[in-house]
This record gives structure tokens, C-alpha cells and sequence, in this order.
């Protein structure tokens, strides 16, 4: 097994240095809650019986209200029973979980590729410049 020069031992190091704090900063900036705060793209995705359940712009806000997790009131109408604001409550959260994994997703895709293109950069560049340097030496020969 061929030992590793110094600059390929100096990259691994920054590789590692670079990947832990990058890891750090996804970790303490990864939110805590498993839901989404409230968009209002939630309503529209709940089926139309459903959203026919809840309050409108305009109406009358006398009926149930429920507190969601993401602290989202909804405001159903006078007449809705205890059940069916129930099963709207329950398709409004599994809304915005799915939505918090979508974006975490994307933000452990986004952490990724700021690890790991910056380290591929630095090594290709090595190369580069290695393959340049070598390239004058050879001719002086």
C-alpha cells in the first residue's frame, strides 16, 4: 500500500475538519419538531368534504376550534361533530409532517453537497495543478 504524500494527507485532514463542522451546523440547525409551521398550501391539499368543514374567510368563527401542533388554529363550522374535526385535525397533521420530512429532505441534500463539493473541488484542483507542475518538470529533463 502506497503511504500518502503530505498535501494528501493536509486535504484529508481539512476533508475532515471541513465535513465535521458542516455535520455540526446541519446538527444544531436541524429543527426539533416533526411538523411543519402552517402554510396555507395545508387547506388546499385536504379534500374538498373536508375543507367544506372548516371556516371560511368570512364567516362566523363561533363553531370548534382545534390547536394543532404547529400552532395552527382550525375553526370548523357551528354544526361539525367532535368526530369529523377530529379526522380533519388528523389529515391537517399528517399534511404537515409530510411536508417537514420534504423539507428535510432537501435540507440533509443541501448539507451534502456543501460537505462534499467544496473537498472534491480542493482535490481536483491538487491534481490539476500537480498534473501542470509535472508537465514542466518533464520537459526540463
Amino acid at each position: 500500500m502506497q503511504k500518502l504524500s503530505g498535501w494528501w494527507r493536509l486535504w484529508v485532514l481539512s476533508v475532515l475538519a471541513w465535513t465535521a463542522s458542516v455535520a455540526g451546523y446541519c446538527y444544531l440547525s436541524w429543527p426539533a419538531t416533526t411538523y411543519a409551521a402552517h402554510n396555507p398550501a395545508f387547506i388546499d391539499q385536504l379534500s374538498t368534504s373536508r375543507r367544506a368543514l372548516l371556516v371560511g374567510k368570512n364567516e362566523s368563527t363561533e363553531g370548534l376550534h382545534v390547536k394543532m401542533p404547529n400552532e395552527y388554529i382550525l375553526r370548523f363550522k357551528p354544526d361539525v361533530e367532535q368526530d369529523a374535526a377530529e379526522k380533519v385535525a388528523g389529515a391537517y397533521h399528517d399534511i404537515s409532517v409530510r411536508a417537514q420530512d420534504q423539507s428535510n429532505q432537501t435540507r440533509a441534500k443541501r448539507f451534502l453537497v456543501i460537505a462534499l463539493l467544496p473537498c472534491l473541488a480542493v482535490a481536483l484542483l491538487g491534481i490539476g495543478v500537480a498534473w501542470v507542475r509535472k508537465g514542466f518538470t518533464e520537459q526540463r529533463s
